[in-house]
């Protein structure tokens, strides 16, 4: 991210470029500081999702590696290890405390292999992820950066009434189009999202039948909580 803030910092100061444009950084989310900095009326607009189904996408979400090799995001070393690293040691001392135990599991399981780990490693790798992310925000209020909560299934569900919640909060003017972006973008996008895909439903509650009743409770005991904050009732 440091290295990147330069020429971010050149964009969105260059008068060729629209007055308002948007950058997507989760992976950078943990650079506080250097967020901050990035422009005078930054806003961040941060969505959340049920826990379950985020945890299940980690860990089916399979990368090629190698010619030879696939791993799920969820053990990939530029996947949630990456985002568990960078993101534990910023949280505030009271979270960084309650979750410390859940940090020693995770380090004994990040010993083994990732092919030799069971799926339930995984998940509590993915859970652990999810629960340290997702306490992010609490830094931003306490370096006064300006944030929108937006919920996966509320845009699902009432996709106009939530773009429209965004767009007031940036400041904008709806546009019919923002409700056509199927047509409009073509491709492929990260996490082998299909641009030409309207909002549907499909990969909503995928986790009623795509997690087991232990693998259920390893999300339960490591986020209730937090999940709770979010309006999410494990």
């Amino acid at each position: 991210m440091e290295a990147k803030v330069d020429e971010l910092q050149n964009q969105l100061t260059d008068a060729r470029y629209h007055p308002c444009f948007t950058l997507k950084l989760p992976a950078a989310s943990h650079e506080v500081q250097a967020i901050k900095h990035l422009a005078p009326n930054l806003k961040v607009i941060w969505c959340i999702r049920d826990p379950r189904d985020v945890v299940l996408s980690m860990a089916s979400l399979m990368l090629q590696i190698s010619a030879s090799k696939r791993v799920a995001w969820v053990n990939y070393s530029q996947g949630a290890r990456r985002e568990i690293i960078n993101c534990f040691p910023v949280l505030n001392p009271s979270t960084k405390s309650r979750l410390l135990p859940y940090m020693k599991q995770y380090m004994e399981i990040e010993q083994q292999p990732p092919d030799v780990q069971s799926k339930e490693h995984s998940i509590f790798t993915g859970t652990l992820c999810w629960e340290i992310k997702n306490n992010i925000p609490i830094i931003f209020e306490v370096a006064g950066i300006e944030y929108l909560v937006v919920h996966y299934e509320k845009l699902i569900g009432a996709h106009k009434q939530t773009i429209q919640e965004i767009l007031r909060f940036m400041g904008l003017d709806w546009h019919d189009d923002v409700l056509m972006h199927h047509r409009l973008h073509r491709g492929i996008s990260v996490g082998n999202t299909d641009n030409t895909a309207a909002i549907n439903h499909k990969n909503m509650g995928k986790w009623v039948t795509g997690l087991s009743a232990g693998q259920i409770d390893i999300i339960r005991s490591v986020c209730k909580e937090t999940a709770k904050q979010y309006h999410y009732d494990l």
